[in-house]
């Protein structure tokens, strides 16, 4: 049992594909904008959440569809990576046929009652305007600003799509359930940050140091190379001093590996620290019950969710998100 009910599933299925169209409208954007590559950077977001819907998702006719969409962003995710390595080099990027218009997809209904519940579902960005049906997304038909580039795609959903606005919002994870990581749960609230304090005592053994690897690759992703450099700051604790020096050692490696990204880490031991906080400069706090530990252990390292951990089961906690004075 892994704690995920029928509608609850249907649930997720329709929350991940609001956040998708609301990512693959702000890459189209970037795109007609000619900002290849944070156009790419947002189609993979994008194509991540119509993937995490593939994983849920039963009807295998929907399936074939919206695989169809995905393979025709994934393309054009593609084409613009060719448009930018040919920039670096200094040569004109071939011309591109426009893709085809995506079939439509058909969604099952959301059942309201169930997203309105006290157990609110994982998401990344809340869904305030619930749909009774979700209708698929239709494209226009691509434009040619330049006849030396591909044609850049036009997402003009027919359905009242969420737009990514951040809010305030409380999330219960049930003992078993997946898709539920860093990403998922809070990687759009951490867009833009250039200072994030995390505070969290038990950043000691292995994998709790390995759960904090991950939270600085998202912070990576969703933070680095947009205005200047970023800054991590995790306050947390030691028991004995033998732990102390395996834990500098750790924080001394993922310290350079984060330099190339011009993303800077210090680290400050608290020994009265019991509160687990991440703040960001932006004005965001995310308070997990159990701190970066929500993730049960893997059965194996080659099993599926070892490394993948919307795949991998949760531990029973809460993840409460509001807006507070910046650092």
């Amino acid at each position: 049992m892994n704690g995920y009910s029928g509608d609850t599933a249907m649930a997720d299925c329709s929350q991940l594909l609001n956040t998708g169209l609301g990512l693959l409208h702000q890459a189209c954007e970037l795109d007609r904008a000619n900002n290849y590559r944070e156009a790419i950077r947002i189609y993979s977001l994008a194509l991540e959440a119509f993937l995490s819907v593939l994983k849920m998702e039963k009807n295998e006719r929907i399936k074939a569809q919206l695989k169809d969409k995905v393979f025709e962003y994934m393309n054009r995710a593609e084409q613009l990576k060719s448009i930018v390595a040919a920039q670096e080099k200094g040569q004109a990027p071939a011309a591109v046929a426009a893709p085809d218009a995506a079939p439509s997809l058909a969604f099952p209904s959301v059942p309201t009652a169930r997203l309105a519940s006290t157990k609110p579902v994982a998401s990344p960005v809340p869904v305030h305007s619930t749909p009774t049906s979700i209708s698929s997304p239709t494209l226009a038909p691509p434009a040619h600003p330049n006849p030396a580039l591909p044609p850049i795609p036009q997402a003009t959903p027919s359905l009242p799509v969420s737009s990514p606005v951040l809010h305030s919002q409380s999330i219960r994870i049930q003992a078993g359930q997946m898709g539920c990581s860093y990403a998922t749960l809070f990687g759009p609230y951490l867009t833009g940050a250039r200072s994030v304090l995390i505070e969290d005592p038990y950043i000691r053994s292995k994998h709790q140091i390995a759960n904090f690897v991950r939270l600085c690759e998202l912070i990576v992703k969703m933070c680095a190379g947009k205005r200047g450099s970023v800054h991590i700051h995790l306050a947390t604790s030691h028991d004995t001093q033998e732990q102390k020096e395996s834990m500098d050692s750790a924080f001394l490696a993922l310290t350079n590996s984060l330099r190339p990204y011009d993303v800077g880490l210090s680290v400050e031991m608290r020994g009265t620290l019991h509160d687990r906080d991440i703040r960001t400069d932006t004005g965001w706090s995310i308070k997990i019950g159990r701190g970066l530990d929500i993730y049960q252990k893997s059965v194996s390292h080659f099993a599926v969710g070892s490394t993948d951990m919307d795949l991998r089961p949760c531990l029973e906690t809460s993840v409460d998100i509001f807006k507070v004075s910046p650092i």
